[in-house]
C-alpha cells in the first residue's frame, strides 16, 4: 500500500494545481472513497487466504 499512497499523494499534488477549489474537495473525496475500497479488498484477501498476499 506504500506505493498506492505514494501514487495518490503524487496525484493530488497534481491535481491541486489543476483543479478549482469544489472540483478538488471532490477528486479527494473520491480518492478517500477508493483507499477504503482498497482497504476493505485487502482485509477480504487476508480473511479468504489466511494470510496477508504480496502486491507487486
Amino acid at each position: 500500500m506504500e506505493q498506492y499512497d505514494q501514487l495518490q499523494s503524487n496525484l493530488d499534488s497534481r491535481a491541486a494545481t489543476l483543479l478549482s477549489g469544489a472540483q478538488l474537495e471532490a477528486f479527494r473525496a473520491n480518492q478517500k472513497t477508493s483507499r477504503a475500497m482498497q482497504e476493505m479488498g485487502r482485509g477480504m484477501r487476508i480473511n479468504m487466504f489466511g494470510k496477508e498476499i504480496p502486491q507487486s
